[in-house]
């Protein structure tokens, strides 16, 4: 058998607790969390597509991006952002300097 050359490694939800980021977006789309595995679903989804398409886009973007149509979508309230601040201010969440 051929080794491979590369092996991939899903850390989400596995070796990540989610939880904290779940409670976040429950409470930026109207303290709805029930709506947090859409979101995401959505996000996954939007991200692979974007590495399927050899199209590069930041993760948090992506994120804010999937919460907007995540609310757009139920009819959910959900803080405007802008490309600077892509994330609403929702307590707990603290987007890291790169």
């Amino acid at each position: 058998m051929a080794r491979p050359r590369v092996i991939l490694f899903d850390v989400n939800e596995t070796l990540l607790d989610l939880t904290p980021v779940k409670a976040s977006v429950g409470k930026a789309l109207g303290r709805r969390p029930e709506l947090a595995p859409l979101w995401f679903t959505t996000l996954l989804q939007y991200s692979l597509v974007a590495t399927v398409a050899d199209h590069y886009l930041d993760f948090g973007e992506i994120g804010a991006a999937c919460l907007r149509m995540v609310a757009g979508t139920t009819a959910s309230s959900c803080p405007r952002t802008t490309p600077e601040e892509p994330w609403p201010r929702c307590g707990r969440c603290h987007r890291t300097p790169t």
